[in-house]
C-alpha cells in the first residue's frame, strides 16, 4: 500500500522552475571557469592552489590497488552497479607523475616548452625543497557544551570551544582565551588572528596574509587552523629603462595553503608556539581523532610543470619554514583524470608534532568528507553521465545526470591506507550524506537530469548545441557500498521532482528529507546492507534542513515552515518526530516561528546547540539569538530571545555554549553570559 500511494504522490509533483535556473547557473559558473597560474619563487610555505574546488568540480584518483570509473557513460545507462573498473598503477617516481600531469595539461592549458630537458633531478632548484621525508576533556567536573560534531568521538573544528573553564574563540582580529567562573570572565591572553606582510618596489609587489578560521582544543593544546594567502604582483618585459609601465608584462602570482598551529596553553596566560605545519591548497575540513589531527585540501596543479622541479606538479608540505615535496609513493595518479587539482590528506600527532605520521595526495578534487575513527571519505563531482535518447537530424539527443566520485582511505591511528575510489550517481548535499556502520557507507543522493543537443563531430567527441534542465525528472536515492567502495544495495528513483534537504544516519536506520511543497521524512530500514528498505514518509507542510537523533525514540528536525498552497517559505520551523516504530514515523511536536527568516544553522550543522540531557536547543536567528526548551509533555518552549544588534546580527561566528548553569552567547566582537534559571544577562565582556 505505501509504495502504491507514494507513486501516485509522485505523479501530481511539478519542476521547480526558480532552482532549475539557480543551479544550471551554478553549472554554467563552474564549467566556465579559467585557471592561469605561474610560480612564485619564494621559499616559504608548501606551493599551492589558485582556485578553491567548488562543489562541482571532478575528482580523480588511483594508486595500487586504485580503480575508476569512467565519469561519462555515452550512449548507454548508467549500470545497476559500478561497471568493470581499470586498475591503475603506482606512480614510481616524480618523473612518471611529471609525465602523467603533463600529458594531462595538454587538453586544459598550452604548455610552455621545456627546450627538450625531460631529465628528472629530487633535487629542487632554487626554492630549497627536499624530498619528503619517510612516510571535551571531562575532568573539570562541570558539565559544559561541546561543538556539534556528525560523529561520536571525532572532534570538528569551529570558531569558538570550551574545556569548562575556559572559552578560546576566534574574534574578528584575534583569538582570545578567557577565564570564566558564571557571571566572571576575565580575558587571560590574545594571539593575533592575523598575519599580513606586504611589500612594495617600482616593478613587484608581495602579499601574504594568514588568518586564523579555526581551532581545537585537546587538553593543554590549542591548534589553529590557518588559510594562507601569497600573493606576487610583478612586472616585467619591456624595457624597464624607459621608466614607463607601458611597455611592461602584468603577471599575479598566487599561493594558497592550509597550516595548522599548536600552542601550549599549560599556562592559559601565556601561550607558547610550538610549530606549525602546513600543506598546499584550499582548506577543506579537518578532524581530531584523539591527538590525531587531520587536514585535507584542494591542491591546484600547476599550468607549467618542469621536470626537474617537482614542486611545479607535486603538492608540497612544510613544517615551520621547511618546505618538501610529497614524496611520489603518496601521490596517487588516476587513468583518466578530470580535475588537475590534488585533494591532499595529512595526519599529525599533535603531541609529538615533529613530521607527519602519514600523508596522501590524489589527483581529483575534493568538496565534501565524513570522517569516522577509521575511515575518511571523500567527495566530489564525478562527470556527466549521458544517455543518448533520440536523433533530431544531424544532432543526437542525450539525458543527462551527474554522478558523484568517492575516495575512501582507511584510517588507523594516523596512518592513512590506499585511497580506494567509486561512483555513484546524482550529486550530495553536504557531509551529513555520508555515512559508515558496520563496514558498509551509506550515501544519499539527488540527481538532476538535463538534456544536450550536440552535432556530432568525431567518434569521440560532440559539439554541445543547447542544454535544457528538466527539474520534473529530478530523483533521490540512497546507496550503500561495501570497504571497495562497490554498490551492493539501493533505493533509486525515490521522489520525484524533489531534492534531498537534510539526511541523518542513526545505526540501522536512516533519515532523509525531500521537498517541494510538503516535507516527506523517508525511514530507511538499513538492516540488511544488500537490501534497504523505506519504512515510511511522513508528509508535512514545510522541511527539515538539519535532523539530529534526540532520545527515546526521538529525531529532532530544523527548518523551514512553508505555504502548502503558495509554496512561500514563511518563517523558521521546529519538529519533534517519533521513531520509535520506523513503519509509523510521526510528527510528535511542531513550532513554527514566523517571526524569524533566517538562520546559520540551515547550512552550519555547529551554529544549533542541541542537548537532549537538557531539553536544551538554542541556535541564530536573524539578529537574535533564540533558546527553547523541550519535553515530551510540553513540546517546545522558548525561554529566551537575546538580542545582537544590527551590527552582529547576522555574523556567521555566532555561537552558544553552557558551562554548568552558566550560558554563553559570542558573536564575534562580544561575550555574554545569562543565568540558565531565567536568563537574565549576568555580565558580558568585549573582546
Amino acid at each position: 500500500m505505501f509504495k502504491e500511494q507514494y507513486h501516485k504522490d509522485n505523479e501530481k509533483i511539478s519542476p521547480d522552475k526558480a532552482l532549475v535556473h539557480h543551479l544550471s547557473s551554478k553549472m554554467k559558473d563552474a564549467s566556465n571557469e579559467s585557471f592561469s597560474y605561474r610560480l612564485n619563487r619564494r621559499a616559504a610555505r608548501g606551493i599551492t592552489a589558485v582556485v578553491a574546488c567548488a562543489a562541482l568540480l571532478i575528482c580523480g584518483a588511483g594508486i595500487v590497488d586504485l580503480v575508476l570509473k569512467s565519469p561519462a557513460k555515452t550512449g548507454m545507462d548508467m549500470p545497476a552497479s559500478p561497471a568493470a573498473l581499470t586498475p591503475v598503477q603506482q606512480p614510481e617516481t616524480y618523473e612518471s607523475i611529471y609525465l602523467t600531469v603533463k600529458d594531462k595539461l595538454q587538453s586544459y592549458f598550452t604548455v610552455a616548452a621545456t627546450n627538450g630537458k625531460e631529465e628528472t633531478d629530487n633535487a629542487v632548484n632554487e626554492m630549497n625543497f627536499t624530498k619528503a621525508p619517510g612516510a571535551a576533556d571531562d575532568s573539570v567536573g562541570v558539565d559544559f557544551s561541546s561543538t556539534n560534531t556528525q560523529v561520536n568521538g571525532v572532534d570538528e573544528a569551529d570558531v569558538i570551544k570550551t574545556d569548562g573553564k575556559y572559552i578560546y574563540a576566534l574574534t574578528e582580529e584575534h583569538i582570545v582565551i578567557i577565564e570564566v567562573n558564571g557571571a566572571e570572565m576575565k580575558e587571560t591572553a590574545r594571539i593575533s588572528r592575523n598575519v599580513r606582510r606586504q611589500t612594495e618596489d617600482r616593478y613587484k609587489t608581495n602579499e601574504y596574509q594568514k588568518q586564523a578560521v579555526d581551532l581545537y582544543i585537546k587538553d593543554d593544546l590549542m591548534v589553529v587552523v590557518n588559510s594562507i594567502h601569497d600573493y606576487s604582483s610583478v612586472y616585467s618585459s619591456g624595457d624597464v629603462t624607459k621608466g614607463s609601465y607601458d611597455d611592461f608584462v602584468y603577471s599575479h602570482f598566487s599561493k594558497i595553503s592550509v597550516s595548522s598551529s599548536i600552542y601550549d596553553i599549560t599556562d592559559r596566560s601565556n601561550p607558547v608556539f610550538i610549530s606549525e605545519s602546513g600543506q598546499s591548497g584550499n582548506y577543506i575540513s579537518s578532524r581530531m581523532v584523539g591527538n590525531v589531527l587531520y587536514m585535507i585540501s584542494n591542491d591546484y596543479s600547476f599550468p607549467e610543470p618542469a621536470s626537474d622541479k617537482p614542486e611545479t606538479f607535486i603538492p608540497s608540505l612544510y613544517r615551520d619554514e621547511n618546505a618538501f615535496v610529497m614524496s611520489a609513493d603518496d601521490v596517487a595518479i588516476a587513468e583518466n583524470p578530470q580535475s588537475l587539482q590534488y585533494v591532499v590528506i595529512t595526519s599529525l600527532d599533535i603531541e609529538n608534532p615533529g613530521q607527519y605520521i602519514s600523508s596522501k595526495s590524489v589527483l581529483g578534487c575534493g568538496a565534501n568528507i565524513y570522517a569516522n575513527t577509521s575511515n575518511l571519505l571523500i567527495a566530489a563531482h564525478g562527470g556527466e553521465i549521458r544517455t543518448k535518447i533520440a536523433q533530431d537530424g544531424d544532432n543526437d539527443i542525450y539525458s543527462c545526470t551527474e554522478s558523484t566520485d568517492l575516495i575512501n582511505m582507511s584510517l588507523d591511528n594516523g596512518k592513512i591506507g590506499a585511497p580506494k575510489t567509486g561512483n555513484i550517481p546524482g550529486s550530495l548535499l553536504n557531509q551529513f550524506s555520508m555515512d559508515e556502520y558496520n563496514g558498509y557507507f551509506r550515501v544519499v543522493t539527488t540527481a538532476y537530469k538535463y538534456y544536450h543537443s550536440g552535432q556530432k563531430t568525431s567518434a569521440a567527441n560532440d559539439d554541445i548545441i543547447s542544454s535544457m534542465w528538466n527539474n520534473s525528472d529530478s530523483t533521490n536515492a540512497l546507496y550503500t557500498l561495501d570497504e571497495n567502495l562497490d554498490i551492493v544495495g539501493k533505493i533509486e528513483d525515490v521522489a520525484k521532482g524533489e531534492r534531498v534537504y537534510s539526511v541523518r544516519f542513526d545505526g540501522d536506520i536512516g533519515y532523509f528529507v525531500t521537498f517541494r511543497q510538503v516535507d516527506p521524512l523517508f525511514t530507511v530500514d538499513l538492516s540488511d546492507p544488500a537490501a534497504p528498505v523505506i519504512k515510511s514518509a511522513l508528509k508535512i507542510p514545510g522541511f527539515s534542513e538539519y535532523l539530529h537523533p534526540y532520545s527515546n525514540g526521538l529525531l529532532f528536525g530544523f527548518g523551514k515552515d512553508v505555504n502548502e498552497s503558495s509554496g512561500w517559505v514563511e518563517g523558521l520551523k521546529l519538529s519533534m518526530f517519533d521513531v520509535s516504530n520506523p513503519s509509523d514515523v510521526t510528527e510528535k511536536q511542531t513550532l513554527i516561528l514566523n517571526k524569524y527568516n533566517w538562520s546559520g544553522a540551515s547550512y552550519n550543522h555547529k551554529a544549533i546547540l542541541v542537548s537532549p540531557d537538557r531539553g536544551l536547543i538554542a541556535f541564530h536567528a536573524d539578529n537574535k539569538y533564540v533558546i527553547f526548551n523541550y519535553s515530551t509533555e510540553s513540546g517546545f518552549t522558548q525561554r529566551a530571545e537575546i538580542d545582537l544588534g544590527n551590527a552582529y546580527g547576522y555574523s556567521d561566528f555566532t555561537r552558544g555554549l553552557y558551562i554548568g548553569n552558566t550560558f554563553y552567547v559570542f558573536n564575534e566582537r562580544h561575550l555574554n553570559a545569562y543565568s540558565m534559571d531565567n536568563y537574565a544577562r549576568l555580565s558580558g565582556i568585549v573582546l
